[in-house]
């Protein structure tokens, strides 16, 4: 099987013919055969910023080729290059009276820590500051701040300040540092997520439910948080194709190729459903799209690099449009869309809040090989994210998580080529029946203005 695989490499490299098939079988088998090249051991997972990425970058350029796009940066390829000073190494040390916490356990460091140490008595926030206002409580100068990172207006969305604004704000109250919980939170995988040289003065860290219950038994007693962070650069790219219609408006259709690399023990995580499935989806896409003789948008092509790392690379083409962002109609996103009828029942379909119009078009396309499950948020675990800030309506596809998420067994034989190639087809007549209209951009649920601008303060966005 591998060395089969090995030989589709070159697949690419020959055109296609053009009497292409579109039917259901022939779509199913493409894109299975783009998702085993791409989640094959010879591409070492994908990891953003390594060689193996780089050669599935080449890989998707040559995919791009065969469908008719066309580059549009400024060294005429597909690739759009930027370098992101990422955290490789995170410890910590965090002792309380005579007990010591276990770093990974008891508690982990905070992507927009600094990298420093502190020691203070510990002073409980609740939730901490409500805006940006400034902090007219006492109680944090000197302490090390305990707050809780979910919201209290609503548990399951993201209503309140992002942690970040908040210890930002205990920072300037005279914190010495900050201790967030709550694995619940809408802000969870986020804490984690952004990197960037721009950070905090203050040792921020997370702790366990268990970590915290020690923490009040103990109120009276010292506190020693200790921060230690490497940096390292990583050069990621984007790989983005072209497909000009001659038209005004232009429609971004968008999945990250980069996976997880290779684990510590040296076992290759493939990532098959994350996200071959998404970026084969994709490719599939520009082959019916440039087929189609609609001409009433463009569609520009975009495999996000850096995505498992923090949005890396939506984010930097957000601050870099190669189409200006006031040119672009929607966005659609696929991120994991290849476990229907294997580990899912049901296509969620998210960011449906983002135009008034998502229901009315999705309802006009008919389909009868899933249920659907409508989402009106779009949160921030996905390159759709990042467009919100400019006002961009968001759609973004996804069969969910299952059992082989983010482990070694997310392979090719999971993938339902079957359903994968309806998925595909049925989002294709959704794509040109939203370009021949207008899809008005509307706030979603969990989003707010204030989340969307973290990345900026942070030097992503």
């Amino acid at each position: 099987m591998k060395a089969l695989l090995i030989i589709f490499v070159i697949i690419p490299l020959v055109s296609f013919s053009q009497s292409i098939s579109f039917e259901n079988e022939a779509v199913g088998k493409r894109i299975c055969n783009d998702i085993a090249v791409l989640a094959n051991d010879s591409l070492g997972g994908r990891e953003a910023g390594s060689i193996y990425e780089k050669n599935a970058a080449n890989y998707i350029s040559a995919r791009f080729v065969d469908c008719g796009l066309k580059p549009l940066s400024s060294d005429s390829s597909f690739s759009q290059g930027f370098t992101v000073n990422y955290n490789v190494q995170y410890k910590g040390k965090f002792v309380f009276g005579s007990d010591t916490a276990v770093y990974k356990k008891d508690f982990s460091i905070i992507a927009f820590s600094g990298n420093k140490s502190a020691e203070g008595k510990m002073y409980d926030a609740d939730y901490g500051p409500k805006d940006t206002l400034g902090i007219k409580d006492d109680g944090y100068q000197g302490h090390i701040v305990l707050m809780n990172s979910g919201s209290r207006i609503n548990k399951k969305e993201s209503n309140d300040l992002h942690p970040y604004y908040r210890a930002l704000e205990a920072q300037k109250a005279g914190a010495k540092a900050v201790v967030f919980y709550n694995m619940n939170s809408a802000y969870y995988r986020s804490l984690f997520s952004y990197n960037s040289s721009r950070r905090l003065t203050i040792p921020v860290a997370f702790a366990s439910d268990k970590l915290v219950s020690k923490l009040r038994s103990k109120t009276d007693c010292l506190v020693i948080l200790e921060a230690v962070i490497k940096m390292q650069s990583y050069e990621m790219m984007n790989v983005a194709g072209f497909l000009d219609k001659k038209a005004e408006k232009t429609v971004i259709i968008g999945a990250h190729f980069d996976h997880l690399g290779i684990n510590s023990s040296g076992i290759i995580m493939n990532g098959a459903d994350d996200n071959a499935s998404g970026t084969a989806g994709i490719i599939e896409l520009a082959r019916i799209l440039s087929a189609s003789s609609d001409s009433s948008v463009n569609y520009l092509f975009i495999a996000f690099s850096g995505e498992e790392k923090g949005l890396f690379g939506s984010y930097h083409y957000s601050r870099h449009p190669l189409i200006p962002m006031e040119k672009v109609l929607f966005m659609l996103n696929f991120d994991m869309i290849g476990r229907l009828g294997v580990s899912s029942n049901k296509l969620l379909v998210l960011g449906m809040g983002s135009s008034s119009r998502w229901k009315t078009i999705i309802k006009s396309v008919p389909q009868n090989f899933t249920k659907l499950s409508f989402q009106k948020g779009a949160p921030e675990v996905s390159d759709q994210f990042p467009f919100l800030k400019y006002q961009i309506p968001v759609i973004y596809f996804t069969s969910g998580i299952h059992p082989q998420y983010h482990t070694q067994f997310d392979d090719v034989e999971y993938i339902n080529c079957e359903s994968t190639a309806k998925v595909v087809l049925w989002v294709s007549e959704i794509v040109m029946t939203a370009a021949k209209q207008e899809v008005p951009f509307s706030r979603p649920s969990g989003f707010s203005q204030t989340t969307a601008t973290i990345a900026i303060m942070l030097g992503i966005l």
